[in-house]
């Protein structure tokens, strides 16, 4: 094992790249969580991300761990936040009359459905468009009601057609000419976004861009914040 000034010089540029990558993280839950952040800790250790705390709600706490993982620089989280009010009484049946109503409010009726089994909820059917489909998943984590929400509506575009309209309208967005950003997109109509953004308001315009494009069933935010 090494020691003396080299291993000491290891260790501290170590604890360093932690403490920046601690405090990128608590930013962004700052900007997307607002005042719950200061409910969520967050832990570094060899750049691994640990969140801990009590979230008020389901829809609290997917959007601190949403909020984690699109932070520069972090590609996993571990997730050991408690909800605080849970699920209370509800059980299937009532989740799935509430799920109903919420996609019937957002996307029409018989267009998306809903299976629920133990507080899951998975979409199925198919959506129209991109933004119908993000509306539909949205609203469901919205209610608090959920465990997890499954994404299974269908896609009828091809991968490439759909990354070539993602590049498009990022190139054609006034805010994000100026930037670099290469979009892949799988067999599934995820779509990876890489490259480097001047500022988190450019990150959000490039993931909404991408959001927005008819067939995109997820976006992966990989985009690193130029320094």
């Amino acid at each position: 094992m090494a020691t003396g000034p080299a291993a000491e010089d290891t260790m501290d540029t170590t604890q360093e790249r932690d403490q920046r990558l601690r405090r990128t993280v608590e930013r962004s839950l700052a900007t997307t969580c607002g005042d719950d952040a200061v409910r969520i800790a967050v832990a570094v250790t060899d750049e691994a991300i640990t969140l801990a705390g009590e979230a008020l709600t389901f829809a609290d706490k997917h959007r601190a761990v949403s909020a984690a993982l699109t932070a520069p620089g972090v590609s996993t989280v571990v997730d050991t936040v408690t909800v605080a009010n849970g699920y209370g009484p509800l059980q299937d049946t009532e989740i799935a009359r509430r799920v109903a109503a919420a996609l019937a409010e957002v996307t029409g009726a018989g267009a998306v459905r809903a299976i629920v089994r133990d507080r899951c909820v998975t979409l199925c059917g198919s959506a129209d468009g991109s933004a119908s489909r993000r509306q539909a998943h949205e609203a469901i984590v919205g209610l608090g009601i959920a465990h997890q929400v499954f994404d299974c509506l269908d896609s009828t575009s091809p991968p490439d057609t759909i990354a070539a309209a993602v590049r498009q309208a990022l190139r054609h967005h006034d805010q994000l000419r100026a930037t670099t950003i290469e979009a892949g997109v799988d067999q599934l109509g995820v779509v990876t976004l890489h490259g480097r953004v001047l500022t988190e308001e450019q990150r959000r315009l490039a993931t909404d861009a991408a959001w927005a494009v008819d067939g995109v069933v997820g976006v992966q935010d990989e985009l690193e914040l130029a320094l």
